[in-house]
């Protein structure tokens, strides 16, 4: 079979961030869909949902960002930009979209940090889901 399909998801599909509803629905949606593509097309075409952690672009700045209505929204848009800020490449995340592209494998594949790429997801399948919930409020600053 020929071709490939890649969707450009995000982490956020497991760890939801804090004031970005539509984001984290939006790629939600895209990963469930290119899931159930995987079960209707097993063989052609190749499907990727390729699930990227954080990347340092200008995209927070792109954002929009609610009015800050109270602390514990300001910190957590704060714990959103240091992230960002701290996070691959543009460059480094085009090479692991390319490295996931050259596998010619359909499949679920995540991008990013080493933490992103493997800790993340490995945790995500551990923990019980209210665990997930008390790391991202305390993580985000969550009152």
């Amino acid at each position: 079979g020929r071709g490939l399909i890649l969707n450009l998801s995000s982490l956020a599909t497991l760890y939801p961030l804090p004031y970005m509803y539509m984001y984290n629905a939006g790629k939600s949606a895209l990963s469930s869909f290119t899931g159930s593509m995987m079960l209707e097309y097993r063989n052609s075409p190749k499907l990727i949902d390729f699930r990227m952690g954080d990347v340092r672009t200008s995209f927070n700045t792109a954002t929009f960002r609610q009015e800050t209505l109270n602390q514990s929204m300001s910190a957590a848009w704060e714990q959103i930009e240091k992230q960002l800020n701290e996070s691959i490449s543009i460059e480094t995340a085009v090479e692991q979209i390319f490295a996931i592209i050259n596998k010619k494998k359909s499949g679920t594949y995540y991008g990013g940090t080493f933490f992103h790429r493997l800790v993340l997801p490995l945790i995500f399948r551990i923990l019980p889901r209210n665990c997930i919930t008390k790391f991202i409020c305390t993580w985000y600053k969550l009152a």
